[in-house]
């Protein structure tokens, strides 16, 4: 199981998991009791689903045609889906006004997308390249986010990989270093 989000509302949490026969499904978990229940499901992969502010969209990557495509449909599903990314895409995430997605492309970069939900048929911009990133394993990306958007939306924080090893260093007895510092 690979958790991927918590509605705003704290009523249920999306997760990824493998389910035999059809790969990697979207669930979801209601937090107040209940079992958990299929959101998407085909043979095709489908992870890293996020929901829209609003709730009335999801986002999520899938490999339908054989790549991973960022693809978006109404919450709860209809049936309706709109492919947002063109070339391949990992890791969407919904700007904070949800005018917006954004996601990882298998060169590793951060792509921006205008959408809007406003209507039952979801319209997609244009995509736009905002930031290269050095995100370890485009493979990989469904192993964690590795990015967040911060509340205005203008500014990411990207976990990038690196070649360099860095030193690892470990405090013991940290609140006697504390305590002593503020007397």
């Amino acid at each position: 199981m690979l958790p991927t989000q918590w509605s705003r509302d704290g009523r249920f949490l999306l997760f990824s998991v493998f389910s035999p026969g059809s790969d990697f499904d979207v669930w979801m978990q209601p937090l107040t009791g209940g079992e958990p229940s299929t959101v998407i499901a085909t043979d095709a992969v489908e992870k890293g689903g996020q929901l829209s502010r609003d709730g009335g969209w999801i986002a999520y990557a899938a490999g339908y045609g054989g790549n991973y495509e960022v693809y978006v449909q109404p919450f709860p599903p209809t049936g309706a889906r709109w492919q947002v990314s063109n070339g391949g895409g990992r890791q969407p995430q919904w700007a904070p006004d949800g005018r917006r997605l954004f996601y990882i492309s298998p060169d590793k970069k951060l792509i921006a997308v205008d959408v809007d939900g406003s209507t039952p048929r979801f319209a997609v911009g244009a995509s736009r390249l905002l930031i290269g990133t050095r995100v370890g394993g485009w493979e990989r990306t469904h192993l964690g986010n590795p990015y967040a958007i911060t509340a205005n939306g203008e500014r990411f924080l990207v976990a990038n990989a690196s070649d360099e090893t860095l030193p690892i260093t470990v405090i013991v007895n940290w609140q006697s270093t504390v305590a002593a510092a503020q007397k």
